[in-house]
């Protein structure tokens, strides 16, 4: 009987090793490792670690004061990140300083313009640079137009604004004004010419210009006659207006008298029928009419108010 109860329980034993006394279950989960990092700037809720094949995870970027978060670096723009867990990843969180310095524009040249009426306007424009962005000029809008055919002031406004939306802008203004300038008339040759009785006066005219208009010289209107044969002092008016009306005249006096021995003829002195030796008081000029032999004279003593007709040799 002791023998059975002995072995009763050395077989109650041996069944209670066989239920617990076993080896442990072994784990077959796929795992990958995730890393995640943030630039300067800001942070990342978790550093990542060992995760299960389909797990999802979901990590949240967080910015620095004066820092805004800018990507990650798998190309997601939002700050919160989840993932399905598929393989070994590493993910960096940007950052970006938050820009609130505008742009810097500066106008090229006066801010104040003034023109003419007719003038041409040539706008000099503006520059920019951005303390991120750097330079902006090749981005500034110009707006305004400025219509040099009529008076008045026009304005031109420069605009720009930086990649974060800071803006800035600067204007000109353009003044056009009136033309008040006469044109400017000049005598061609002397503005009194000398001539004796029956000698012809061929009129060398005059010039003149205008500030917008620019050469008026066809334009020029003569007026006044002259009587060769009879003595007396004669005007000639030479008058001339731009196309706003602006006008300016010049006057010659041509003198006729009794014969003169020496004249100017085309603002050429003659005395073809002079003596050699002979003077003459023109303009308050005394002229002497000299030969080939009397001009060197003449000339050592100084003396240029000579009428050359009778001379044949200027060597």
């Amino acid at each position: 009987m002791i023998g059975i109860n002995r072995l009763l329980a050395l077989f109650v034993l041996l069944l209670f090793n066989g239920c617990f006394n076993h080896d442990p279950i072994e784990d077959n989960t796929i795992k990958y490792t995730l890393e995640f990092s943030a630039e300067t700037g800001g942070s990342v809720s978790s550093p990542g670690g060992l995760y299960s094949l389909g797990e999802t995870v979901t990590i949240t970027a967080t910015p620095d004061s004066d820092y805004f978060f800018s990507g990650w670096s798998d190309g997601t723009s939002t700050s919160s990140l989840t993932i399905l867990v598929s393989s070994d990843q590493t993910i960096t969180a940007s950052f970006s300083l938050i820009d609130v310095i505008l742009p810097a524009i500066t106008l090229t040249g006066s801010s104040t313009i003034e023109l003419t009426i007719g003038n041409t306007f040539t706008d000099p424009g503006a520059t920019a640079t951005d303390n991120i962005d750097g330079d902006l000029t090749s981005s500034i809008i110009t707006s305004g137009t400025v219509d040099t055919s009529s008076t008045g002031s026009y304005t031109i406004s420069y605009s720009i604004s930086d990649a974060t939306g800071n803006s800035a802008s600067v204007t000109r203004t353009v003044v056009v004004n009136k033309d008040t300038t006469a044109p400017m008339i000049t005598l061609t040759g002397s503005s009194t010419v000398y001539l004796g009785s029956g000698i012809t006066f061929t009129d060398p005219g005059a010039t003149a210009t205008d500030n917008i208009d620019g050469d008026l010289t066809s334009s020029i209107i003569t007026s006044g006659t002259v009587d060769y044969s009879k003595t007396g002092t004669y005007s000639i008016t030479y008058s001339v207006s731009d196309i706003v009306g602006n006008s300016a005249s010049v006057t010659r006096t041509v003198v006729v008298g009794v014969a003169l021995s020496i004249y100017f003829d085309n603002e050429i002195c003659k005395c073809p029928t002079a003596t050699v030796g002979d003077t003459e008081v023109i303009n308050g000029v005394t002229y002497t009419v000299v030969d080939d032999t009397s001009i060197k004279t003449q000339v050592a003593a100084a003396n240029y108010n000579l009428c050359t007709t009778h001379v044949t040799n200027m060597s």
